[in-house]
């Protein structure tokens, strides 16, 4: 209660006759509207909130409530969960298309074609088909002294008037210098992690390399159906692989790789032979130690991952490698990374440590 006017006599509200006016009632107006950040946003009005939380003025105050996410753990084949910053839930997204290339060399495309070819040139290995032409990812093989086998040497990356070369013992040469890393621009970013270097792009392209002869491109589903070379088409269908760059199909990997060969009127080093024969066939001590190393696929460490991603492929590619390997050399451990690379990607936790048992040689 209070007096709109002052009293001329000493008194109290309680005695109005001392007042020179009735006292009266007085009610505070209720704010309608809410103050954030120097803004005024009115009643019912939403306020800027975090992706996982909604906020809304009411009646002068942020009243805010939490998003829950819908419970789902699995999601249809060729997707995975993934969760950004801009968003609140993980949502089911298409896995990027992921090329290997690994010791003899072994391929491995995006739809999941596997092959071997020893050709020690350079090759196409992936690169961007459509008119733009943004890149192109180059491996670069060499015999190494072996009889039959070529490892890839070097991996040369072309972004526009960009070019990247990532060499032995994980080196760089950015524009035909030496660089040191890391190394960042407005397109790219190039880092080490571990035994790995790898390098991202803004166009949705990562590779990884480990300086050995373990090369790994990764495509985002944006290039679909956009790219060609030793990888593949990325349309889904391993059926289609051996299309050449001079568009037409072959019928044996020999012919389809060597169309997607740069080096057009260089002489290569080649292998003494030009088809691979069963060189452990001669040598019972060798095929017994490739055996021996190779079984290690087979063991607990990598139990968990066998029903997803096919083991096979990469125990044969192994038992390809030691069987050219020189001794006292860990040939296998290229067929153990790639395996154990492709089994992550799947979500499976591997518990055998390729950096601590590879080591010297990754």
């Amino acid at each position: 209660m209070v007096c709109f006017h002052h009293c001329r006599k000493n008194g109290s509200c309680r005695a109005p006759e001392n007042c020179c006016h009735m006292c009266v009632s007085y009610v505070q107006p209720l704010e309608t509207h809410c103050r954030v950040n120097n803004s005024i946003y009115q009643d019912g009005d939403q306020l800027p909130s975090s992706p996982c939380m909604t906020c809304t003025c009411r009646t002068g105050k942020t009243k805010c409530q939490r998003f829950k996410c819908p419970t789902r753990k699995v999601c249809p084949h060729g997707q995975h969960l993934e969760q950004t910053q801009l968003e609140c839930c993980p949502k089911c997204v298409n896995k990027p298309g992921v090329c290997t290339v690994f010791g003899d060399p072994h391929y491995r495309t995006f739809d999941g074609k596997t092959f071997n070819f020893q050709g020690p040139c350079r090759y196409t290995l992936v690169r961007d088909c459509t008119r733009a032409e943004l890149f192109s990812v180059i491996v670069q093989n060499d015999a190494r002294n072996t009889h039959y086998f070529a490892w890839t040497k070097a991996v040369e990356l072309w972004l526009g008037p960009t070019t990247i070369e990532l060499l032995p013992r994980l080196r760089l040469r950015f524009n035909g210098s030496h660089a040191v890393l890391p190394l960042v621009t407005p397109s790219l970013n190039i880092t080490t992690s571990g035994f790995l270097l790898k390098v991202s792009t803004s166009i949705g392209l990562t590779v990884t390399w480990d300086g050995k002869s373990y090369a790994e491109v990764a495509i985002t589903s944006m290039w679909r159906s956009r790219v060609c070379g030793l990888c593949g088409n990325y349309n889904g269908h391993y059926r289609d692989e051996l299309l050449g760059q001079n568009g037409y199909f072959h019928a044996d990997v020999e012919s389809f790789a060597e169309s997607w060969r740069v080096d057009d009127n260089e002489v290569c080093a080649r292998p003494t032979r030009s088809r691979l024969p069963n060189v452990c066939t001669g040598s019972g001590k060798k095929r017994r130690r490739a055996r021996r190393l190779c079984r290690k696929l087979i063991s607990w460490g990598f139990h968990k991952c066998h029903a997803i991603v096919d083991l096979l492929p990469f125990y044969k590619s192994c038992m390809m490698d030691m069987c050219e390997c020189p001794k006292k050399q860990r040939c296998y451990c290229e067929a153990f990374l790639a395996y154990t690379r492709a089994c992550e990607r799947e979500g499976v936790r591997i518990r055998w440590d390729v950096k601590q048992r590879c080591h010297g040689w990754l």
